[in-house]
Parts: C-alpha cells; structure tokens; sequence
C-alpha cells in the first residue's frame, strides 16, 4: 500500500472552527484528561498510548498521551455516517499515529482525517475495503443562494439543490469546498458553545440518482448566527474526518 513522505501535520486550522482562543483550545485539551468521558489504552511500537476522550454528545475532545507526554489533539466525531471506503493511500504524518486517508466512496474520490490511526493503523491493506463513520467539521457553514451557470458545453443550470464537494486549494487534502441540502438538523453542545449537527448529501452518486450522506458539525463560530433549517441549501468549508468501525 502507498504511503506519501511523513509530514508534520497539525490541528491550529481545525480548533480554529470551534475554539476563540488558544487558552479555550488549551482547556479542551487538558479537560479531556482530567475529566475523560472514556479512555483507550495500547502498546504501539513500544510506545504506550492513552487516548482521553472528552465529555459532551457526538463531539469531544481527542487529546492522546504518548509515554506520558501529550503530543496530539483535535476535535473528535463520534457520530457519523457508516460508509465502505476502499482504501487505496495513508499520508502518514510524522508522530506516526497520525493519518489521512485517500480512498474512493461510491464511485468518488474522498480523503479524510483517521481519527483513530493510531488505533487500526497494522489492519490496514491497500485496495482492501473498511466501514468507516464519516463526518465533518465546518470551518464556515452558511445559506447558500442559487445560481444559474453555464457548464463547458454553455448550458446552464441551475446550483438550487445542488450537492458536491470540491478540493480546497489553500487547504489540506482534506479540506474540501461544499453546497448541500439540509435533510436534519439537530443542536448539541461542545464544552459552553453551540453546535449544529446537520444531516446531508455529501454528493450524489449513480449519475446524482442517490445521495451519500454525512453529518456536518458547525459551531455557531462557523456559521456566524446563521441557524441551518431543514430545505435549505447550505454551502462552506468543511473538514473531513472518520474512523474505522464494524457499525452499519
């Protein structure tokens, strides 16, 4: 299986959608371990382990304790959408418990953030097919308008209930540009701030017969004061993540 050359990788971009300050990202890190909602111990290459999840519903705080000393966290999704991934590349980041995967989803290509490398890093095989959750995180997530454009044979249509997802250049691989449909929305909280759980297409598959969908996760940061509602179209910047699961 290809792995692209170790870089090093780093989550400033990701806290930046839902913390207002490097001391509340400090707070979340460090609440994770003094107040874990669960924790997940291993041996890795002779490395112990200790992963400290934070309290809350469907988004915590992922801060992981490698021989005593913290060298990662970031936002985690426990609560996404159960899709098989084909994997066909892992850009391994230096700490080497860190990851992005680059696979095919239905019949596109997707690369999101294994939150849980670490973990299932030894099963993975290249061109081999694994049930991952997927969601995402916003990083700005408003109402999208319509609009009428043309395609390169000069037609035009219309984005009214469009849905896609599209590279971010100025972004990491994993970042991605995106116009959807609202199909459920929900609220939750993450440490004293609000988030928005939204249910929608990812992108359409079978020639844009049937959706693939995903929840996004958007922080009132992220959406401005904007509240999602169900029918309208939504558009943004989101950050894709997922970790292995045997759920359906």
């Amino acid at each position: 299986m290809g792995t692209k050359n170790r870089k090093a990788g780093s989550h400033s971009v990701h806290w930046g959608a839902v913390a207002d300050s490097d001391d509340e990202v400090k707070s979340f890190i460090i609440g994770a371990v003094e107040k874990p909602r669960w924790i997940e111990s291993l041996e890795l290459h002779d490395r112990k382990i200790d992963t400290y999840f934070s309290k809350g519903e469907y988004l915590n705080t992922c801060t992981i304790i490698v021989n005593n000393e913290i060298w990662t966290a970031y936002p985690f999704i426990s609560s996404g959408v159960v899709h098989r991934i084909q994997i066909d590349e892992i850009e391994e980041w230096e700490n080497g418990i860190e990851a992005q995967i680059h696979g095919g989803l239905e019949d596109a290509s997707i690369t999101f953030f294994d939150t849980m490398y670490f973990k299932n890093k030894d099963t993975y095989k290249g061109g081999e097919k694994y049930r991952f959750s997927i969601s995402a995180l916003a990083y700005a997530l408003s109402k999208a308008d319509s609009r009428v454009i043309k395609d390169i044979d000069g037609m035009e249509f219309s984005t009214e209930g469009l849905a896609g997802y599209f590279p971010f250049g100025e972004g990491d691989v994993d970042d991605f540009l995106f116009q959807t449909p609202v199909k459920e929305v929900s609220e939750l909280g993450f440490g004293d701030k609000r988030v928005y759980k939204v249910k929608a297409a990812l992108f359409r598959a079978d020639y844009g017969s049937r959706d693939v969908d995903i929840f996004i996760y958007a922080s009132e940061k992220a959406t401005k004061g904007y509240v999602p509602k169900v029918g309208e179209d939504i558009g943004g910047l989101l950050w894709l993540q997922g970790y292995l699961t045997g759920d359906e």
